[in-house]
């Protein structure tokens, strides 16, 4: 029996532009628009012979309720940051993320400002360690993989993991259960529209 993600991406390269890219977004951003997941980056332009461009890309994303931000742009593709703003503004009232970050020069004013600070650091940082601040990554991981850490990587998922490995185990579990919960869905969906 084929896997039902591989169901999923061959029942939405029939569907046009437009709908296709409505319905890869719902499953990639799963765990934000679930609301286990602050932000989500991702690489988008091209993909089974399509090509968005970033207004459709961001476009899409607000009608799925959230807010998006190009963070890079080259000549195939572009890195987007998919986000609820409530969100990143209970990571910025964080005391300890707020430490890293203004240690970092970031202006956290709004977040708005602070993403306008990882969008300038995309600008000289291929992809700037303290994204997994904004991707909600627990400070004390970042901070370690920041430093370059000596200490053992004890499980690499989602982010690398330096402490509190079953916490981080139970959000991995969040964020693929918010992946297979909304993958069932668009399944079910995509099954009714046939």
């Amino acid at each position: 029996m084929k896997d039902k993600r591989v169901i999923f991406y061959d029942t939405i390269k029939a569907l046009d532009d437009k709908e296709y890219l409505t319905y890869y977004l719902k499953y990639q951003l799963a765990p934000v628009i679930m609301g286990y997941k602050p932000s989500i980056t991702l690489a988008l332009g091209r993909r089974d012979g399509r090509k968005f461009s970033k207004i459709t890309t961001l476009k899409t994303i607000q009608s799925l309720g959230l807010q998006g931000m190009v963070l890079r742009e080259t000549e195939n593709a572009h890195i987007v940051l998919a986000y609820r703003k409530c969100s990143i503004e209970n990571i910025l009232a964080s005391s300890k993320e707020r430490e890293v970050l203004e240690q970092l020069g970031y202006s956290l004013r709004s977040a708005y400002t602070a993403l306008a600070g990882l969008r300038k650091r995309y600008e000289y940082c291929h992809c700037p360690p303290e994204l997994g601040i904004f991707l909600g990554f627990p400070v004390e991981d970042v901070k370690d993989y920041m430093c370059g850490t000596k200490k053992k990587c004890l499980l690499c998922g989602y982010w690398q993991v330096y402490n509190n490995l079953s916490e981080a185990q139970k959000i991995f579990k969040s964020y693929d259960d918010a992946k297979e919960s909304m993958l069932l869905s668009l399944l079910n969906e995509l099954e009714k529209i046939s």
